[in-house]
């Protein structure tokens, strides 16, 4: 009951919140969600560990959810005029189809709160929950301040909202089919968030985002299915994995969303979105999906020494640089970007 709880009650309260007529309908809204949200979040911490299962039919929604929010990526690619994005969200829609025909996306449980997910839905739950009730008070401000081209703190706060269930969805997934799903869900909102200005920097910066995290979801997607016919049908299963293949796939899948070198051009570009959005998605959550993967992967690395040590001097590298940038900027939100 707590992982679904954890998923749709956010979901829910900003999905309200979007339809509330008045300012003040959709603020109770947003501050009765995160604050059920906080709640939820201290139970999952302290409570059991459990698994929840959607039963049969749970394989096919996911795909079809997964298909949709790629069918939006590619009306995103046609809106910008984006190449890059057009190849990856084509790229994504052709593994998914070969996903579907192939068979794969059973796994014994969907989603699983166990001491790795309680840690991270907590962080989620509590610290991105405080970050959103104080996020409404700072756009009532901001909102005096911003460009005539922003689309509205109705529309930012609903995301803020959104994003932390499908945080959460994605840190409780087991299966891969429903880790898709949460991962392309953030990445969309974070498209979203990041061009909330509406100005041209802020789109540019969004849409190479979006760009770099759907390459990321299509080396998910391929390092999924290969996972899946190589003896590993769920993250909890990865221990029976026979085969390397899928590795280095799933690897810079994490990379990507965890802004690792070559890929850290897009969190840099992100900080143009209001400081709320540099705080909970791109330092508090949304880039803790990377070493969660990762972690997640520890399984599948046994008698593969070798690899695990590239993995990991590719961190510490990663590390040390990122501290170099940090420690000789004087901007703030660069200081925040390049530490993350």
């Amino acid at each position: 009951m707590i992982p679904a709880l954890l998923i749709l009650l956010p979901v829910a309260a900003a999905c309200m919140s979007l339809m509330a007529h008045t300012a003040r309908g959709r603020r109770l809204w947003i501050v009765s969600g995160a604050c059920v949200t906080i709640l939820l979040g201290v139970v999952s911490i302290f409570g059991p560990s459990t698994s929840l299962s959607l039963g049969g039919t749970s394989a096919p929604l996911a795909l079809v959810l997964e298909m949709t929010l790629v069918a939006l990526v590619l009306l995103l690619a046609r809106r910008s005029d984006s190449l890059l994005l057009y190849a990856g969200a084509a790229a994504h829609a052709l593994i998914l189809a070969v996903t579907v025909f192939s068979g794969a996306g059973g796994a014994e449980s969907d989603f699983v709160l166990d001491p790795l997910a309680k840690i991270l839905t907590g962080i989620v739950s509590i610290l991105g929950s405080l970050i959103v009730l104080y996020a409404i008070g700072y756009m009532q401000t901001h909102e005096r301040h911003q460009a005539a081209t922003a689309s509205g703190s109705r529309i930012f706060l609903f995301l803020l909202l959104f994003f932390l269930g499908c945080m959460n969805g994605l840190f409780l997934s087991d299966s891969f089919v429903w880790l898709g799903v949460f991962w392309e869900a953030t990445t969309l909102c974070s498209y979203f968030l990041i061009r909330y200005e509406g100005s041209d920097k802020s789109i540019r910066n969004a849409t190479l985002a979006l760009v770099i995290n759907v390459f990321g979801g299509c080396a998910l997607a391929l390092g999924a299915l290969i996972a899946e016919h190589g003896g590993a049908s769920s993250l909890s299963e990865l221990s029976a994995l026979h085969l390397l293949a899928p590795l280095p796939l799933l690897c810079i899948a994490a990379f990507a969303k965890a802004a690792q070198f070559p890929f850290q051009r897009w969190l840099l570009g992100a900080m143009v979105a209001p400081t709320p959005v540099s705080a909970l998605l791109h330092s508090a959550t949304m880039v803790k999906a990377g070493p969660y993967l990762a972690l997640r992967l520890l399984p599948a690395f046994t008698g593969r020494e070798a690899f695990l040590t590239v993995c990991a001097l590719y961190g510490a590298v990663n590390f040390v640089a990122g501290a170099a940038c940090a420690i000789s900027q004087s901007d703030a939100k660069k200081v925040l970007a390049y530490s993350t």
